[in-house]
C-alpha cells in the first residue's frame, strides 16, 4: 500500500485571512516557522495561497517602482513622493496571493504529490476533502518520509 497525503499531511493548517496586512503576514510566517499558507475569505472559504515568494515579488516590484520614481521625480512634487511611499503599507494578503490553489485529496499518493509540486514549481499542496481544508503537505514532509524510509 502506498503512502498517501493523509499519512504525511499536517492537519493543523495555519491560515491567513485575505484582509491581513503584509506586516501581519510576515509575523505569522515567522512565528510559525513556515514559508507559505492557504488564504481564507471572511466566511472561511479557501480563496488562495500566499508565500514568501509572493512577498519577495512585491518587494522587487516596489523597488523597481522606487527606482523609476526616483528618476522621474525631478518634475514631480513632494506630495506625489509621499503618496508613493504609502503604497506598500496598505497592501493585504489578498492583493499579493495566488488565486490558483493547487490541491489534492487525502488519498492522493505521495508520488503524485511530489510530481504535482514539480509540475507547478511549488513547495506545498493544500489537501481538501471535498471543499473542506483538511491539511497541507510541504516538500519537507515528502523529504521527511523519504529520509525515514517510509517511501521506497
Amino acid at each position: 500500500m502506498s503512502l498517501t497525503a493523509h499519512d504525511i499531511m499536517n492537519p493543523d493548517v495555519v491560515t491567513a485571512r485575505h484582509d491581513l496586512s503584509l506586516h501581519q503576514l510576515v509575523l505569522l510566517l515567522q512565528t510559525n516557522a513556515i514559508t507559505g499558507l492557504p488564504v481564507l475569505d471572511g466566511e472561511g472559504e479557501l480563496v488562495g495561497v500566499v508565500s514568501t515568494r509572493d512577498l519577495v515579488r512585491v518587494e522587487d516590484e516596489q523597488a523597481e517602482e522606487e527606482r523609476s520614481h526616483y528618476h522621474a521625480r525631478t518634475s514631480g512634487s513632494i506630495s506625489e513622493l509621499d503618496e508613493w511611499q504609502d503604497d506598500g503599507r496598505d497592501l493585504t494578503v489578498g492583493d499579493i496571493m495566488s488565486v490558483h490553489v493547487v490541491s489534492a485529496g487525502p488519498n492522493t499518493s505521495v508520488k503524485e504529490l511530489a510530481a504535482t509540486m514539480v509540475d507547478h514549481d511549488i513547495h506545498r499542496v493544500v489537501i481538501l476533502d471535498g471543499s473542506t481544508l483538511v491539511g497541507i503537505v510541504g516538500s519537507l514532509d515528502i523529504l521527511r518520509a523519504v529520509s525515514l524510509g517510509r517511501l521506497s
